[in-house]
């Protein structure tokens, strides 16, 4: 009679989860005429060997064969499957979609994955989102995630009992962030300012949102610096650029005109003409300006004679006889406008007029008449003479 003895870890089905250590044991009963051959085989009978000591059995499936032989050729036959499997089974999965550097993926992704196993198989395949409920899958699979924060669990589990289980984080942000600004200052004319103005820019990133990563601003598109408070802007013209990107490298990126004029432009008139006493010229009088600007530039220039409305103002203007209320006035692309500028003068071109008899007789009257159209009489002079 033969007995074997097997130790090792019993798993399920029935599978052994760790090695299994064999022994055999023989006996032969009284009378015992001894043994002839005590041997076993561990592919079914195909090969042979004598036993000698216990021997080890690693991952694998094995058909014992035991056959025992006293020298009366009384003989003991016996046989086992012994079924071996002491490695957990594997899963392997892959995002179609590689996470950035902090993890994220900006569009829905899908995961793929499967189980194996080399020695018994595979008995469940399951997936989770929480390791408490569990959903059968089949393997491969594909499951696919849109926004959101995700742990994904899956678990595989052999037929000997052996379980595997992997984790996979899976951050999904496919929203873009939006920048916006606000600018506190006066309005002024064709996109300018007329005083300092203050520029605070917000930024939003939409649920889920995988959080800010930088939100800078710069001035020339290359050195940015990170926005913390809002801008302050003097005179100048600039061009602002604003840029928001969130951990899933969607980027939002604007740009904004400000231009500032706080100055207003200048202007300067040049009467050119003989001038004569009392501020009142005695010839034409040709009136020009000059204007100027630092900044946005001249848009417009006036004046106003006379208290005329205002007229535009292309070339100078001459001016004959008469008083005159010459006011000019001009206007930047901002909107400032100059100090007015008055100038009041006469002009006179034509002398007075003296109307006196050529002769009379010393008992009639010599009526003197003295006349002026322009600047009136200032005085009058005569001289009698008789020789």
């Amino acid at each position: 009679q033969l007995t074997e003895t097997i130790t090792g870890t019993s798993g399920n089905n029935p599978w052994y989860i760790s090695d299994v250590l064999v022994a055999l044991a023989q006996s032969d009963p009284y009378p015992s005429s001894g043994i002839q051959y005590f041997a076993y085989s561990q592919d079914g009978g195909a090969t042979w060997a004598d036993y000698t000591t216990p021997f080890t059995l690693t991952e694998g499936v094995y058909d014992l064969q035991m056959h025992l032989v006293d020298n009366a050729d009384n003989e003991d036959r016996q046989s086992r499957e012994i079924k071996v499997d002491t490695t957990a089974p594997s899963i392997s999965g892959s995002l179609d979609q590689i996470p950035n550097a902090l993890g994220w993926i900006n569009a829905a992704v899908n995961l793929s994955a499967s189980a194996s196993d080399t020695t018994s198989d595979i008995a469940s395949f399951e997936s989770s989102v929480d390791n408490v409920s569990w959903i059968a899958q089949s393997s491969p699979l594909t499951l696919n995630f849109t926004d959101g924060t995700y742990t994904i669990y899956l678990r595989a589990i052999d037929n000997a009992g052996h379980e595997y289980l992997l984790t996979q984080e899976i951050k999904v942000d496919s929203q873009e962030p939006v920048i916006s600004h606000q600018i506190q200052g006066t309005t002024g004319e064709n996109g300018w300012y007329t005083s300092d103005i203050q520029v605070e820019v917000t930024q939003v990133d939409p649920a889920p949102s995988s959080g800010i990563q930088s939100f800078q601003t710069s001035l020339d598109g290359t050195i940015w610096t990170d926005y913390t408070t809002p801008l302050n802007f003097s005179e100048g013209a600039y061009v602002l650029q604003m840029r928001v990107i969130d951990n899933a490298d969607h980027q939002d990126l604007d740009g904004i005109p400000l231009n500032v004029d706080t100055t207003p432009p200048t202007i300067n008139a040049t009467l050119s003409g003989t001038l004569g006493s009392n501020n009142i010229y005695i010839s034409p009088v040709e009136a020009a300006v000059s204007v100027s600007d630092n900044l946005s530039g001249i848009a417009a220039t006036e004046y106003s004679l006379n208290g005329s409305g205002w007229q535009p103002y292309s070339s100078q203007l001459t001016l004959a006889g008469g008083v005159y209320a010459l006011q000019f006035r001009t206007k930047d692309t901002a909107g400032l406008i100059s100090t007015t500028q008055v100038y009041n003068f006469s002009v006179d071109t034509h002398g007075p007029n003296i109307k006196l008899p050529s002769r009379w007789y010393i008992w009639e009257t010599g009526d003197l008449f003295v006349k002026d159209d322009g600047s009136g009489i200032a005085s009058v002079g005569y001289e009698i003479r008789d020789s």
